[in-house]
């Protein structure tokens, strides 16, 4: 018997859609699967070889790890599942030519664009 949740935590789900899609976008475009394919990497490694404020990027990492793309065994130390490995360029899959991965134009490019802002706030606070 399949559980459906309550329609408040569907509609949550739903409004939150395109945060999730813009970090996706974001983890992808960065490079991050790639990353971290070998093993756990610590949010100022990533950071540093993104060139992201790491503040922002470990929201956005522990964002995707509350959703099974990333783990995050130990605080401030990220890896790769096998949902997440999908969005890397070294996985030969059927998501490597997916638009989010070809193009320079997030999928929805709401006004707060994800990927801008994490690599505008370097350096600052």
């Amino acid at each position: 018997m399949e559980l459906t949740p309550p329609p408040v935590d569907q509609m949550r789900s739903l409004l939150a859609g395109h945060i999730v899609a813009q970090c996706l976008y974001s983890l992808a475009s960065l490079g991050i699967p790639d990353l971290i394919a070998s093993g756990h990497v610590t949010i100022g490694e990533l950071a540093a070889k993104t060139g992201t404020h790491e503040p922002s990027l470990h929201r956005m990492l522990r964002t995707l790890a509350s959703l099974g793309v990333l783990t995050e065994p130990l605080e401030g130390r990220f890896g790769l599942t096998p949902l997440g490995a999908f969005l890397g360029v070294r996985r030969d899959c059927q998501l490597k030519d997916h638009p989010s991965r070809t193009s320079s134009t997030p999928p929805f490019a709401p006004p707060f664009v994800f990927l801008q802002c994490l690599s505008e706030r370097v350096g600052s606070v």
